[in-house]
């Protein structure tokens, strides 16, 4: 009898857990992962958001914080002029993943992905690595020549990172905003973004 109360208080917590609103996971994330908004802060872009007025509010570097996209089990933040900031929520069977990407646009574009369960507790997950020929489809209108430079100036370790708002897939792109207009250009022809699927615990390349 004891062990079937004890299996039905595990259920009820993974319910309360899955059921937990991403606006209240927002305003529970701890001050060290978004040090930029504090409380109040992140209540007001929820309250303007959610009555569809235009979500800003002041950030610490006295700046503002616009929350752009929320959705069940997404939110996504312009933080700063540099920097976005998204939270995505994943559920596993009876497990609640919480995943937070802080991408930075200055001095050099790169994307951070932190992995937390729901008391906000580190979690080790085994993040793809994608070679750089996953990203590399040449375009056929290029010469050699031409596509030898390119892949020169490309900075393959410029990877960002994007979660879609309303399924559990995770799009890497590499960035060729510090390239001219001309490779710029070029370059577009010739990157494909690269998108996993959060499918049973794990990564699988779509």
């Amino acid at each position: 009898m004891k062990r079937y109360i004890i299996y039905i208080w595990l259920a009820l917590q993974g319910f309360i857990l899955h059921a937990e609103s991403i606006d209240s996971l927002f305003t529970r994330v701890p001050t060290d992962l978004l040090p930029l908004l504090e409380r109040n802060a992140r209540l007001d872009l929820l309250d303007l958001y959610n009555y569809g007025m235009t979500a800003k509010a002041e950030n610490l570097y006295e700046g503002t914080s616009h929350l752009l996209v929320k959705q069940k089990d997404f939110l996504h933040l312009q933080l700063t002029d540099i920097s976005t900031w998204s939270l995505k929520r994943l559920v596993t069977g009876n497990d609640t993943l919480l995943c937070c990407i802080h991408t930075l646009t200055r001095p050099a574009i790169a994307s951070s992905i932190r992995f937390y369960d729901p008391q906000w507790q580190t979690v080790d997950i085994d993040m793809p690595k994608p070679a750089d020929s996953l990203f590399w489809q040449p375009a056929d209108s290029l010469s050699h020549e031409r596509l030898a430079e390119l892949r020169t100036r490309i900075d393959f370790s410029a990877v960002t990172a994007f979660w879609s708002a309303d399924s559990n897939e995770l799009t890497l792109r590499i960035s060729v905003v510090d390239l001219n207009e001309e490779d710029r250009r070029d370059a577009q022809q010739c990157l494909r973004p690269v998108t996993y699927v959060w499918c049973d615990q794990k990564f699988v390349l779509k």
